[in-house]
């Protein structure tokens, strides 16, 4: 893992100031659009107008982007090389094209897990007919309001902002503590923040019923970001992450599925990169004696 991060080590560092400022404000953004903006239905126009295609998920995270991101690149004078956006183009490692190969693994894994489960006599094998309706267009709409919106704005801020950036801060402030130890630390602080900035979303949708929901929510979100963390640093392809992180959130079925959490089936492309890169070490390894 650690070798893996050897890039992130080369960022420049944007100080605990930026840092605090970024997560601030999308602290800020989320209880407003959470609490505020989606109750009010004031964005629900724009969906219906377009029968789904555009929705209040992507017009939200449009304008975190607005706010957020000019203090990363502007204040914080990081480089789209810095956050891992480029180079974009080709069929390098970070390229979007290899981005949308794991994507692609990823969604053929959550197909795969739901052709077990049918086998398994969890329920019968069914075409999705959705795609031949006019819900379709709104599931079109679901899957560009993640992978253009919500998943894109989340991986950028919480993987490939955050982790480098408290990674080298912690190294900054404890000289003597090991890279390992610090990439640790940076990845449970800056997934701790990520599951925390989800509570008003949850709060919106109405997801806690007590404080055993809440802390339940909370470790599945520590989970899921240190997951995504991991489909990040060992592809090291933020576009892997971001179309990982969307098919979790919603998946595009072909089939019908007999369990709503089997979209979680994505995460399997962890050990499908870990093995790619075992191969890729091996023949490396092979071509060099």
């Amino acid at each position: 893992m650690i070798e893996r991060c050897r890039s992130l080590f080369m960022v420049r560092s944007v100080g605990w100031k930026v840092i605090g400022l970024v997560v601030l404000l999308h602290l800020l953004l989320t209880s407003l659009v959470n609490l505020w903006l989606f109750p009010s239905g004031l964005l629900s126009p724009i969906q219906t107008g377009t029968r789904g295609l555009i929705t209040v998920t992507l017009v939200a995270n449009l304008l975190f982007m607005a706010v957020v991101f000019p203090v990363i690149f502007l204040v914080g004078k990081l480089k789209a090389k810095d956050l891992a956006l480029v180079p974009a183009l080709g069929f390098g490692p970070s390229s979007i094209a290899v981005g949308l190969m794991w994507t692609a693994v990823a969604w053929l894994l959550v197909h795969g897990v739901t052709l077990i489960m049918v086998l398994a006599g969890w329920g019968p094998l069914e075409w999705n007919g959705l795609w031949l309706t006019p819900t379709g267009v709104e599931w079109l709409g679901r899957s560009i309001g993640q992978f253009f919106g919500n998943a894109f704005y989340e991986e950028v801020v919480f993987r490939a902002f955050l982790i480098p950036q408290f990674l080298l801060a912690i190294k900054k402030r404890n000289r003597k503590m090991g890279w390992g130890r610090c990439l640790l630390y940076a990845l449970l602080v800056s997934q701790l923040i990520f599951a925390m900035t989800h509570i008003p979303h949850r709060i919106n949708n109405g997801a806690y019923s007590g404080a055993a929901s809440v802390v339940a929510d909370q470790l599945f979100l520590l989970i899921a970001g240190l997951l995504l963390s991991a489909v990040f640093l060992l592809s090291r392809n933020l576009y892997a992450a971001v179309g990982v992180h969307a098919l979790v959130n919603f998946t595009p079925m072909l089939i019908q599925s007999p369990a709503a959490e089997v979209n979680l089936a994505a995460y399997l492309v962890i050990p499908v990169i870990l093995a790619y890169n075992a191969r890729v070490a091996k023949n490396l390894e092979n071509r060099s004696k």
